[in-house]
């Protein structure tokens, strides 16, 4: 392996394992730095990639690997061992959050060509980013996210505690910003909390630990803001998870107006709180508070499963494309017709965010003139073998894939897409409605 003319490549590598030594061995030839570590004390500070041991037995430690992904701007790789690969909860994460992945035994030099272009994208990403932060917006023209960018101004408006519940990766903490942005306490501070990670007792939380989540409008001194008479918004992400103990003193505190220990009067801070459990049901079973749940659900807000955003596919997946093309200086690319099938069929159990980590993989790594099915890692139609049906199962999925073709070209036009297939506008919404896509 021939090292490259730049400054060394920093390598953090999660969990050692022996099955990578001789990788590790090239790695340091050719000029990357390389610390070892433990899921515990990794710190990715420094660091341009981050390579991580998934095995079966991490299943349970997915929250804390999650922590540290949000925490540093930079790429991740997986190897992984077969057994976790068949675990859905594990090949769901690996989807959602890593830049690729690779089973044991790992192909050495495919492995080094990825980190090798991991590290690139890293920096020019990271210059990028440089100085500013990549805002992003609800977007998509299905007749859900219009519903949802509409709630914004009415809830912008009010100071109540907000339930924001919706699978993983459909917005949930974007639509919490947002609604802080949009509401008279957006000149203060946006605290979070993730109830999955945050083990800790709320009495001692202190106010760097809070600060350290601190997205202000306009970014004050940390002191400054936990003495600021309005405190702003504090998002509580994962809600579910936090402990019995963690929920009867959250509910203390919301009812007794302080959060001990930290200048800041919960009365004066909008609560969000988000999940993608069933709140009520943890409930009925007895493992959340239901006093506390009544305190966060004055109001309630349902996030989108992009299954049922058929209408938005082609927007998203272009959106993503622009924008990592421009951040990585990569030539913009289209997607083949075969890809754009692809995304279409696929179920999205990971949602947007797994949309737009296979895009920004597939903008990396896409060598010829068009993305293709096998840049997203998704299965092309050329290999498929068709499921033989009665008639009126032809004619069902004959419309349904007319009815998403469309909507990938003309997701913001109804009226022409209607035309393009030769019917009515109404007849069109009735088709939409008939296949759920929305």
């Amino acid at each position: 392996m021939e090292a490259l003319n730049t400054s060394p490549r920093r390598l953090l590598f999660i969990d050692p394992s022996d099955a990578c030594g001789h990788l590790l061995a090239h790695l340091r030839v050719s000029g990357w730095t390389i610390e070892r570590a433990g899921l515990s004390e990794a710190n990715a500070s420094a660091c341009d990639v981050g390579l991580v041991h998934v095995g079966r037995q991490h299943i349970a430690y997915l929250h804390a690997l999650r922590a540290l992904i949000q925490q540093h701007e930079m790429e991740w790789v997986a190897i992984l061992d077969q057994e976790a690969w068949r675990e859905p909860a594990v090949s769901r994460f690996v989807s959602d959050w890593f830049f690729d992945y690779h089973s044991i035994p790992a192909d050495d030099e495919r492995l080094y060509r990825v980190l090798e272009r991991a590290a690139g994208v890293s920096r020019i990403r990271a210059a990028h980013l440089k100085g500013k932060r990549h805002e992003q917006d609800l977007l998509g023209n299905s007749r859900m996210m219009k519903a949802l960018r509409k709630s914004l101004a009415t809830l912008a408006g009010s100071e109540s505690a907000l339930l924001i519940q919706g699978e993983n990766g459909t917005g949930k903490e974007l639509f919490a910003r947002k609604l802080h942005q949009q509401a008279k306490l957006s000149a203060d501070a946006f605290f979070t909390l993730d109830g999955a990670s945050y083990r800790g007792s709320l009495s001692q939380l202190d106010p760097p630990a809070l600060a350290r989540n601190v997205q202000p409008a306009k970014p004050p001194q940390a002191d400054a803001v936990m003495r600021h008479r309005d405190c702003g918004t504090l998002f509580i992400k994962n809600v579910a998870d936090l402990t019995i103990p963690q929920q009867i003193e959250l509910l203390h505190k919301l009812q007794h107006s302080r959060l001990q220990g930290v200048q800041v009067a919960l009365s004066r801070c909008r609560v969000l709180a988000a999940t993608d459990k069933d709140l009520l049901g943890l409930v009925r079973q007895g493992s959340f508070s239901e006093p506390l749940y009544h305190q966060l659900s004055a109001v309630q807000v349902h996030t989108c499963a992009l299954r049922e955003r058929g209408a938005d596919l082609g927007l998203l997946a272009e959106h993503f494309a622009k924008r990592y093309s421009l951040e990585m200086g990569r030539r913009p690319r289209r997607f083949s017709e075969d890809a754009l099938s692809a995304i279409q069929r696929h179920a999205w159990p990971g949602n947007v965010r797994e949309l737009a980590n296979r895009v920004r993989r597939s903008v990396a790594l896409a060598e010829g003139r068009q993305i293709e099915a096998k840049d997203l890692l998704l299965e092309s139609s050329a290999g498929m073998d068709w499921v033989v049906g009665t008639l009126s199962d032809y004619i069902l999925r004959a419309e349904r894939q007319a009815l998403n073709d469309v909507l990938l070209r003309y997701s913001k036009n109804m009226s022409q897409a209607a035309r393009v297939l030769g019917v009515s506008r109404p007849t069109f919404y009735r088709l939409l409605h008939k296949h759920q896509i929305r």
